[in-house]
């Protein structure tokens, strides 16, 4: 076997592997030559200081986390299981810690019932935080998980790709080959443009820079090739945004910057 070093120049998400020689003769079968496989990006941590805000909803005791060392599989901080409410509702639960330089991380997120912490029992969610006074938001989810995500993220130097890729644990391709959002910054009307590689029910939700859920659409249909999503944000407050494009195996995040022009009464 022999182990082949990738470059370190930029690259898409998409890992292409393809037969082009059969020992050394012509292959009768064609049709198996060539493996697809989508490889998640990682957030990028500006800082050293993070912090995990999980809500959990009324039944606490089947969700816990961990932030996992890549590079070592030592588990940095944890949480959960946690206790269960006396009714439906949330309760916020916040771990401040530190992670070292030049390391890359797993956030791994597990529901016991398989039914996540927005299913009927409460809005729960979580958002991981980085920065100077914890106002990055890294990593953030709906809680519609069912039995679990990974997210990753790292603190070497990261490229220009800003999306982040959150991952079912047992996830296999997202067949989302791109996701933009225009114009960003928007006044009004932004468009989603969704590119499928093949047929796929895909799901809409945006977040606010709080971790709370300010649109979302149900699953559709959509077909492969280019698909455009539009939303009104007239009436949204100005801010940052986090356009959530999900599909049943994961999702993509994508920023969106909201700049509504405010009238001045003379």
């Amino acid at each position: 076997m022999t182990n082949h070093q990738l470059p370190s120049t930029s690259l898409t998400n998409t890992f292409v592997i393809r037969a082009t020689n059969v020992n050394g003769g012509t292959d009768n079968v064609l049709s198996n030559n060539t493996i697809y496989k989508n490889i998640p990006f990682a957030a990028t941590a500006d800082s050293l200081n993070m912090q995990m805000k999980f809500v959990q909803d009324r039944y606490g005791s089947e969700s816990s986390w961990a932030v996992i060392n890549e590079a070592t599989s030592a588990t940095v901080t944890s949480g959960g299981p946690y206790t269960n409410l006396a009714s439906n509702g949330t309760l916020a639960h916040i771990d401040n810690f530190m992670i070292s330089t030049n390391s890359c991380y797993k956030l791994k997120v597990m529901d016991a019932y398989g039914d996540g912490i927005n299913n009927g029992y409460g809005v729960g969610y979580y958002e991981l935080r980085s920065g100077t006074g914890l106002n990055s938001l890294l990593i953030t989810s709906n809680g519609q998980y069912g039995s679990g995500e990974t997210n990753l993220f790292t603190t070497k130097t990261a490229g220009t790709n800003t999306t982040v890729l959150a991952t079912g644990i047992n996830a296999q391709a997202l067949n989302i080959r791109s996701v933009s959002v225009y114009p960003n910054p928007t006044s009004g009307l932004t468009n989603i443009a969704v590119d499928l590689s093949q047929n796929e029910n895909i799901s809409v939700s945006v977040m606010n820079s709080m971790g709370q859920l300010v649109y979302a659409s149900k699953a559709s249909n959509f077909a492969a090739g280019s698909n455009v999503i539009s939303l009104d944000t007239q009436n949204w407050a100005n801010g940052v945004y986090f356009v959530n494009v999900s599909t049943l195996n994961g999702a993509t995040k994508t920023k969106l910057v909201v700049s509504n022009k405010v009238l001045e009464l003379i």
